[in-house]
């Protein structure tokens, strides 16, 4: 199949997000490149190099020897493109102060009907949520355009998130405070069929979510922006999301206490420190306090270190097999990310986690702060908090050494 500019752009733009994703890895891990990591960044460095000189050879042969078909053919796919939300132009229009279409107004109106009062402080308000808008024409005419077209945020955002795939739940388009009431065991008893029933007390507890404002910054350079095209559309929106994704789930999955700007990561311990599991037997342990408090549907959810340090533990003296094979521990299903503490882990229902978003995302666009690199620097805010309702439900620890087996280890 014939290469075009757009299929060289989408290849490099892949590229380049692997390459930023072995970065930030290494950067979140607190570590070092390893030499296999610093071996592919090289490659992935030629092989850009290698994409953008291929594409500079095609607009040269392009511009000497143009084909009125492919002219005609680009103009049409230009003129197909500009009917649907582009957020690349939406960028441009504020970098070269101008106004936006009809498209990005209505888009930006609906964003800003979809905040709800929410303090907003950027160019371009984005609704997160897939809709159906209407667009009036100059001539007072009105274009229906269709949802598939329009911009949508939380379902890619959802499947970037390694809790929702534990099975954390997901509450979109929220407003105002939410409660969620919960009752204890100490509500319900067995009575005689005509004695008057005990009372029980009312022993009920709630776990308030508040929308806390999420801030990310992403860095694009002038040249990228003023590319119009399905690849570098796809790209931009990828950036928004990941940072967005990054941020949300590095602080939930984080060990520090939350506050009424942030919400507290489950790792948080308040000094006692995170219980230590050195051996199969203690995991085992833990697993049967989650079950003394009614938590059956576990899953784990492990950094990179505790999953390592999994796979070379055995169950112990009598048995040699892992703790950690076919990405399950002990046949538990296990997720992973770097974005928990170095060596922690954490087991438990994750349904009993809830992560609540609210309005949508405030974009603000500054060509000025590093205009001397060529670069533009875009500020995303989105609105989210996360609460565990059963905080006995999902259980916190670190795996500090690898257990050579010789103790204590268990028969499961």
């Amino acid at each position: 199949m014939k290469r075009n500019s757009v299929t060289i752009l989408d290849e490099r733009n892949t590229l380049k997000t692997e390459l930023r994703s072995l970065i930030e890895t290494a950067r979140e891990e607190k570590r070092e490149l390893t030499e296999q990591e610093e071996g592919r960044i090289e490659e992935i460095k030629k092989e850009i190099k290698n994409l953008e000189d291929e594409l500079t050879e095609l607009e040269s042969k392009r511009d000497a020897d143009p084909d009125p078909d492919k002219e005609n053919e680009n103009k049409e796919n230009q003129r197909s493109m500009k009917k649907n939300f582009s957020i690349l132009s939406a960028i441009r229009s504020v970098v070269d102060n101008k106004n936006f279409d009809p498209i990005t107004s209505a888009m930006i109106q609906a964003g800003k009907e979809e905040m709800r009062g929410m303090s907003i402080s950027g160019q371009i308000q984005l609704p997160v949520e897939q809709r159906t808008i209407t667009v009036t024409g100059q001539n007072g005419e009105h274009d229906d355009v269709v949802s598939t077209d329009l911009y949508n945020v939380l379902e890619p955002l959802q499947n970037r998130l390694v809790l929702a795939q534990a099975g954390a739940r997901f509450l979109t388009g929220l407003v105002g405070d939410v409660q969620f009431p919960i009752m204890s065991n100490g509500n319900v008893a067995w009575e005689g069929e005509v004695t008057e029933a005990d009372d029980l007390g009312t022993i009920f507890s709630s776990v308030k979510l508040q929308p806390k404002r999420l801030s990310a910054t992403i860095e694009v350079s002038k040249q990228f922006i003023m590319q119009d095209s399905v690849g570098a559309e796809n790209a931009i929106r990828n950036e928004l999301v990941n940072a967005i994704a990054q941020k949300l789930e590095s602080t939930i999955l984080g060990d520090e206490v939350g506050s009424t700007t942030k919400p507290q990561g489950i790792f948080y311990s308040n000094d006692a420190g995170l219980q230590q599991i050195t051996s199969f037997a203690e995991l085992c342990a833990l697993e049967a306090d989650l079950e003394y408090d009614k938590i059956y549907d576990k899953v784990y959810v492990l950094s990179p270190h505790a999953k390592a340090h999994l796979r070379s533990m055995i169950k112990g003296t009598n048995n040699t097999g892992m703790i950690m094979e076919n990405g399950e521990v002990d046949g538990t299903p296990a997720y992973f990310t770097g974005m928990i503490p170095a060596e922690a882990g954490a087991v438990g229902d994750f349904s009993q986690m809830v992560i609540g978003q609210w309005g949508g995302l405030d974009i603000t666009v500054d060509p000025y702060t590093k205009a001397k690199n060529a670069t533009i620097v875009l500020t995303i805010n989105a609105w989210f908090d996360a609460k565990v309702l059963r905080p006995e439900a999902i259980r916190t620890f670190e795996i500090p050494t690898v257990d050579d087996g010789g103790e204590d280890g268990g028969e499961g």
